[in-house]
């Protein structure tokens, strides 16, 4: 029995349709493994933002840089550093202090580039899109601790 001329028409046309629909979901989403590099390279910069704050917080309270990531793990202080390697490979990241006063580098391997890219998904990068925008590889960030300011106190006038 021979399949009626309409019929194949339609079939042909839906899965053309269902085609097109793929690939565009494709373009503006990205492939699945695209969109896998992003989301570690997303969890990297939480890990070295986390890193980041108890760096801060360790010289607010010491005065000093931590020696080195085990150091920051060790004191119950900063628990809240939930981990210090790699999301995909496990390799701790990278910390060392500069020859600059207060200053310090925070290293990791990237799978994306993000340094050409200025659509909103880059630009709300978490936490800070000027100081983390990274090439793909091995990329390290210059940081410098900061300290705690203290605000002017109040100057009383005569009345």
């Amino acid at each position: 029995m021979k399949t009626p001329l309409g019929f194949t028409i339609f079939r042909g046309v839906v899965i053309a349709a269902v085609a097109i629909v793929a690939g565009v979901g494709l373009y503006l989403g990205g492939a699945p493994a695209e969109e896998r590099s992003r989301r570690l390279d997303q969890q990297r910069l939480t890990d070295l933002d986390q890193i980041s704050s108890s760096v801060n917080a360790y010289y607010q309270s010491t005065g000093a840089l931590p020696k080195d990531i085990p150091t920051l793990l060790r004191n119950p202080n900063y628990s809240y550093l939930q981990t210090t390697t790699d999301p995909s490979t496990g390799v701790t990241y990278e910390y060392r202090v500069t020859s600059e006063a207060r200053g310090y580098e925070l290293c990791a391997t990237f799978e994306t580039d993000t340094t050409k890219d200025s659509s909103q998904q880059t630009m709300n990068t978490y936490p800070n899109p000027l100081i983390w925008k990274h090439g793909s590889g091995h990329v390290c960030f210059p940081l410098t601790a900061t300290e705690i300011t203290k605000p002017p106190l109040p100057v009383q006038t005569a009345q």
